[in-house]
């Protein structure tokens, strides 16, 4: 019994390992990379599988503040990075990307009807970093970061995954994609996440001068 409980227990700690994250990276990135130099934050789309299913008005409120509380989580990530001499890009700022989508008459819900090209001439740059969330809980309103040694082995600990891409703004090609599933261990809200997160991403973050030739 002891013996097939540890083989259970094997199965289910390299399921999480392989399902933790996958990177990909356009075998040509540093050909498009060479021209980029400014790169906007879009607010990401979510998916919501509640418990309790809310309202129809809810759930449309609580897919959008999801959505920018990623977007203003990796904005602030990034402007704390903004001096560093290592990133061969600069950010837009969250204001002003804001800004450039109500004057082009852009919400969080419209924005989608528009391609990866069209947003970025309208945003003025070269590069877009956008992306999915797929939530069981609201991680914007913080969660319950404790959590004992069943849950994490016997009951499901993730409770959602975030992906992270990056897109060329003239072709509108995916150049780079981080994804990563969400556990208790990921953070207890979303600016604590993207900081683990991003911190994690670091390594495969495209855009650190020693990783772009040219």
């Amino acid at each position: 019994m002891n013996y097939y409980l540890s083989f259970i227990f094997c199965i289910l700690s390299l399921h999480t390992v392989v399902s933790q994250k996958s990177v990909y990276l356009h075998p040509n990135f540093n050909a498009y990379a060479s021209n980029h130099r400014t790169i906007a934050i879009l607010p990401f789309y979510v998916d919501l599988a509640l418990p309790n299913e809310p309202s129809e008005f809810l759930r449309r409120q609580f897919l959008e503040s999801e959505g920018l509380a990623v977007q203003q989580a990796l904005a602030h990530y990034f402007e704390s990075k903004s001096n560093s001499k290592d990133l061969s890009v600069l950010f837009q700022p969250l204001g002003l990307t804001q800004k450039k989508l109500q004057l082009a008459g852009l919400d969080y819900r419209s924005i989608g009807q528009k391609s990866s090209k069209e947003l970025a001439q309208i945003l003025e740059v070269d590069v877009l970093i956008s992306g999915n969330l797929s939530l069981s809980v609201l991680l914007s309103d913080g969660i319950d970061n404790d959590f004992n040694w069943v849950d994490l082995w016997i009951m499901a600990p993730e409770f959602g995954r975030l992906a992270i891409k990056i897109s060329d703004g003239e072709t509108g090609k995916l150049l780079w994609l981080y994804e990563k599933a969400i556990d208790r261990r990921s953070g207890k809200n979303t600016k604590e996440l993207i900081e683990k997160l991003m911190k994690q991403a670091a390594r495969s973050f495209p855009y650190y001068k020693n990783d772009i030739s040219g």
